[in-house]
């Protein structure tokens, strides 16, 4: 394991003692991501699949797949996934029969309204993929979620659990097999223990990120976005004309880091446990990859 990672749970203090059930907290999540009902999964990528059979989805069939920053590569989680059932497209067309929209980095897709309007138009269902976030909101107008058919969540980018997710929407089909439901029903009780600290976890993860991006400046890095009000970052994006220079200087320094899919942007950790000690690896990583750039 990396001395600094992306997930929380590689980083989490004792846990807190119950306060909310698992179903108080599943209650409290979905409504927060504006539906009414949703279902337990083992992972994120469960929930896709749960989904995708349930609508049906055949072989010419294809599943608009839109991000936030349009970059020309899509996670292997979602594009496997549908893989399984029809085509990935990064185009509408006669064949789209879902939109699946990446809320990337945590920051709000904007074309999410207008997708939104497409689907209705089309008769097709749209899905929000929360992972990166679950609290992310454009101020005075939509919080991601809201739009969706479905959304799916996924525990261990969120909060310190290791397993388990939720589709968020009408229920569907789901059964998982007594292995799967016992490690959901584990995370689920992770996720569930920091649910009432959430806003305060929230307030951290921005706190990180202003920080990172503030020291980084010193050596010339600028993170990929700025930090707008109602954006729950996940990682700590930059732009890297050598990236293998990044990713050696993370690696040598235990920590986790990645170049993003079909980019020149390098992700390092950026999540609420992180200390100040965590924080000076990550700076230190960034600084020699910029001086070997």
């Amino acid at each position: 394991m990396p001395r600094v990672s992306f997930l929380p749970a590689d980083h989490e203090p004792s846990r807190p003692p119950p306060v909310i059930s698992v179903e108080d907290f599943l209650s409290s999540l979905t409504a927060q991501l504006g539906q009414k009902t949703g279902i337990l999964t083992h992972t994120g990528r469960a929930a896709m699949h749960a989904l995708f059979r349930h609508l049906g989805l055949e072989r010419q069939d294809e599943v608009f797949i839109s991000t936030t920053f349009d970059y020309p590569n899509v996670s292997s989680c979602v594009t496997c996934t549908v893989f399984n059932y029809c085509k990935p497209s990064r185009v509408l067309t006669a064949q789209t029969k879902a939109v699946f929209i990446i809320h990337e980095f945590g920051v709000p897709h904007p074309g999410t309204p207008e997708l939104r309007d497409e689907a209705s138009r089309r008769g097709i269902p749209l899905i929000e993929d929360c992972a990166h976030t679950v609290d992310s909101f454009v101020p005075g107008k939509w919080h991601v979620g809201a739009f969706a058919d479905w959304g799916i969540v996924t525990f261990p980018k969120i909060s310190p659990a290791r397993q388990g997710g939720m589709l968020i929407g009408p229920p569907v089909e789901y059964a998982p097999t007594p292995m799967e439901h016992q490690e959901m029903r584990a995370g689920a009780e992770a996720a569930a223990a920091w649910w009432p600290s959430h806003a305060e976890q929230v307030r951290r993860r921005r706190a990180v990120y202003a920080e990172l991006a503030e020291r980084c400046a010193g050596y010339g890095i600028r993170p990929l976005f700025d930090l707008e009000p109602g954006v729950t970052p996940w990682f700590f994006p930059v732009h890297a004309n050598n990236s293998e220079a990044f990713l050696q200087a993370g690696r040598e320094r235990g920590v986790d880091c990645g170049l993003w899919h079909g980019s020149d942007v390098v992700v390092f950790p950026c999540h609420q446990y992180l200390t100040a000690a965590d924080q000076d690896l990550i700076l230190e990583s960034l600084a020699a990859g910029a001086g070997s750039s």
